[in-house]
């Protein structure tokens, strides 16, 4: 058993988990996730049936990456616990070796002098030995490695809950304002499928309010270009074509707009009306001027077509309408306008404590890293004959840096 624990805190299986862990991530941060076949089909024309296939477009929810993550985590853990445990054990073993070990390099009494001032003033520790005085560097150095190790058993936290506590829905988006569950408005000021150049770039440029008032500003969102504004992000993740009419009522003379993004039935009464079944891209018209629909195209509707049924005084009329054309019932008026592509918006929900946990752990790991590299963890032993170094891990900085200042102190002398 302890063996195995201790196999399981060893660098050796961290390093053997950090290696997958990180290819993994890095495919994950390169290939968008969650997203539908026709945006890989889009970004990724070539290898999209690859991408599906092995899983890489889930990879973060898959079983591999889960089980490796959960192991490094667990590595992380014992690790960082062990290290925690033995640090006055480490701490008093640097302290025995710096006594017993041989000196570097022989001192004058004025720079043996200057050592322990310029160890003083940096705030070493000083512990009187037998014929030796031990400096010991200050506390913060010693914790250099336990940070750094609690820091990235954060970042998996971090990891973990957005993969868990992440929700998302997706919003048809129509130009204008668009209220959202929760007090969020959407304006969309623009979408296009095609770019000036006629390229496929599903791009939308929209702005995000959120309940308090506060604003994201007029943003331009793509395919891989999300808009992260407080604790969501917004995606841009399909289109779709709305048919536009504008209802008239006869009896008071006002108009309603509609957006159409499905068939449906319209009617201000119940019986007279019009059965709104779809709008076509296009159409070709025939010798004897019967109109055969285009079904498929790409980008905008250049020559758009609505089919229709009428419904006044018990009587059904199928019907074609352009946009411009109006037709009447016995109580409302009907004019279709030109159809408007709009965009599907996903918006991924994440707690804003997941991001204050991951901003936490980011700035512990830098200080943690800042620890072990500029911070030695060691200790310096001064006597009459010399001076001596032991460090937790590799005292060659430090070496360096002592050699130069008596250095500096020779030629001074």
């Amino acid at each position: 058993m302890k063996k195995a624990l201790r196999f399981i805190r060893s660098m050796r299986f961290g390093l053997l988990l950090l290696a997958p862990v990180l290819v993994c991530t890095v495919l994950g941060s390169v290939i968008p996730q969650g997203e539908s076949e026709s945006v890989y089909a889009f970004t990724f024309p070539g290898a999209y049936h690859l991408i599906l296939g092995l899983g890489l477009d889930h990879i973060f929810s898959g079983p591999v990456f889960l089980t490796l993550t959960g192991l490094f985590g667990l590595n992380l853990t014992f690790c960082s616990i062990y290290q925690l445990r033995s640090l006055s054990a480490r701490e008093q073993a640097v302290i025995h070796r710096a006594e017993k070990a041989e000196y570097d390099s022989d001192l004058s009494e004025a720079q043996r002098l200057a050592l322990e001032e310029h160890l003083g003033k940096r705030r070493w520790r000083r512990l009187e030995g037998e014929g030796r005085t031990v400096f010991v560097s200050p506390l913060p150095g010693w914790y250099g490695s336990v940070i750094t190790h609690f820091a990235l058993v954060m970042l998996l936290l971090g990891a973990a809950g957005i993969f868990l506590l992440t929700t998302s829905a997706d919003y048809s988006v129509m130009p204008g304002d668009n209220e959202l569950p929760g007090g969020i408005h959407i304006r969309l000021d623009d979408f296009h499928v095609t770019d000036e150049n006629g390229r496929i770039d599903y791009a939308s440029t929209l702005e995000v309010t959120a309940p308090n008032g506060r604003s994201s500003g007029v943003r331009q969102i793509r395919v891989n270009s999300p808009l992260r504004f407080g604790s969501n992000k917004y995606y841009q993740q399909s289109y779709g074509v709305s048919g536009e009419l504008e209802v008239t009522v006869k009896e008071d003379g006002k108009t309603y707009p509609l957006h159409m993004t499905e068939s449906g039935m319209i009617s201000l009464g119940g019986v007279d009306g019009v059965w709104y079944d779809n709008v076509y891209p296009g159409y070709v018209e025939g010798a004897d001027g019967s109109i055969q629909v285009l079904t498929q195209t790409t980008g905008e509707y250049a020559d758009p077509i609505y089919y229709v049924i009428r419904m006044n005084g018990g009587e059904m009329t199928p019907m074609f309408a352009f946009p411009g054309d109006s037709l009447e019932t016995a109580d409302a008026e009907y004019t279709f306008l030109r159809p408007v592509t709009y965009p599907g918006i996903r918006v991924k929900t994440t707690p804003v404590w997941v991001y204050a946990l991951l901003y936490a752990s980011f700035a512990l790991l830098v200080l943690g890293l800042y620890l072990c590299f500029f911070t030695p963890a060691a200790a310096v032993a001064v006597g009459q004959e010399g001076y001596a170094v032991a460090a937790k891990s590799s005292d060659t900085q430090l070496r360096q840096e002592l050699s130069v200042f008596l250095k500096g102190e020779k030629k001074n002398a």
